[in-house]
């Protein structure tokens, strides 16, 4: 009887795709992605804890996302402090233990870490960033929950360190001045309200950026903050603005716009003045290639709909069109071509 030890990695492997990728809680809200019903976190454990066969292929999959987070799965954990601020060690513990298993550290490609605990505490901040520095592979970064007194920690322990592996960060607004320690970074995402902080901050400091993920209100500020954005992906429940959709017009990267609204907020449906104004900014772009505007219907955190409208270049739609013209009386004279061919034939 074949055994799962018996299997081929391939097949394996493939068996651990149909779990989520992790995302949990807020996390799954801050990155944009669709919340799945099953996490298959507690599986891959076992999987990984059965045999060393099936522990050196579930393991990298198990620590390839990290989370140092309050939610409510540590809930009794947090209800056993009696001060939150000064007596829950979760960040740092996660952290010590990351440093204190080598073997872990290359296999990690996200990690989500809360500020919550550090308002006075720098000891934390000191070993986040030091396993910071540990992660040769680290792809996708999230740091949220600070407390304005944590910062100055924050900023100093940053200080002099770059961490070039980090392609996605999504961070607090008033995280802005470390920024810099992530030159690579492709996609930015606002986690706190107030993103005006957020963009004032990364003036002449990102203009690498392809992704900026924040919310209405905000969108009019990335002309000059970002002007090299390739997509701008609007998802909070407010209604998109025309004249700050106007004012992203001649964003000469911009090759894609998506809008996100919940499908029980009717107020956020977009209207036809809204897609009309989205359209001329896309149109105005110089990027090369067909723009796209995409519209997400949303319940909770799951896509019910996507429809997806192809902006092409005037000339071209001009083009096409008069190809459409040109191909339709064309086939009218070949059409009466042979009716007059058939009656001839026929010799009537």
């Amino acid at each position: 009887m074949v055994s799962l030890p018996d299997l081929p990695n391939e097949l394996l492997i493939e068996l651990a795709t149909h779990y989520s990728l992790l995302y949990i809680g807020i996390d799954a809200v801050i990155h944009g992605e669709l919340r799945e019903k099953y996490a298959g976190d507690h599986a891959i454990r076992s999987l990984s804890q059965t045999c060393r066969r099936l522990r050196h292929v579930f393991l990298p999959i198990l620590f390839s996302r990290v989370h140092a987070l309050l939610t409510w799965r540590n809930l009794p954990l947090m209800l056993s402090r009696p001060i939150l601020g000064s007596h829950t060690n979760i960040l740092e513990d996660r952290m010590i233990g990351i440093r204190d298993t080598p073997y872990v550290a290359p296999l990690i490609r996200s990690l989500s870490v809360t500020l919550e605990e550090c308002r006075y505490r720098w000891q934390p901040i000191a070993e986040f960033i030091q396993v910071l520095g540990l992660l040769p592979d680290l792809e996708n970064l999230t740091i949220i929950d600070p407390h304005q007194e944590a910062i100055p920690f924050l900023i100093s322990a940053c200080e002099g360190r770059t961490f070039p592996s980090v392609r996605t960060l999504a961070i607090d607004n008033i995280l802005g001045p470390i920024i810099p320690c992530f030159p690579n970074v492709r996609v930015l995402t606002s986690a706190g309200g107030g993103h005006n902080c957020l963009l004032e901050s990364l003036k002449g400091k990102c203009e690498q950026i392809s992704t900026n993920k924040l919310i209405p209100a905000t969108v009019e500020l990335l002309r000059d903050a970002i002007p090299n954005v390739r997509c701008i992906e609007v998802w909070d429940n407010k209604r998109l603005d025309v004249g700050a959709l106007n004012l992203l017009q001649d964003m000469n990267a911009l090759i894609e716009l998506r809008y996100r609204y919940q499908a029980w907020n009717y107020d956020c449906i977009p209207r036809e003045m809204d897609i009309s104004a989205a359209r001329r900014v896309l149109r105005s772009s110089k990027a090369v290639g067909v723009k796209k505007l995409r519209l997400q219907v949303l319940e909770s955190s799951v896509l019910l709909h996507e429809q997806v409208i192809l902006v092409r270049e005037f000339v071209l739609n001009l083009l096409g069109n008069l190809l459409c013209v040109a191909l339709g009386c064309v086939s009218g004279i070949l059409s009466r071509l042979a009716i007059a061919r058939f009656f001839f034939d026929e010799g009537l």
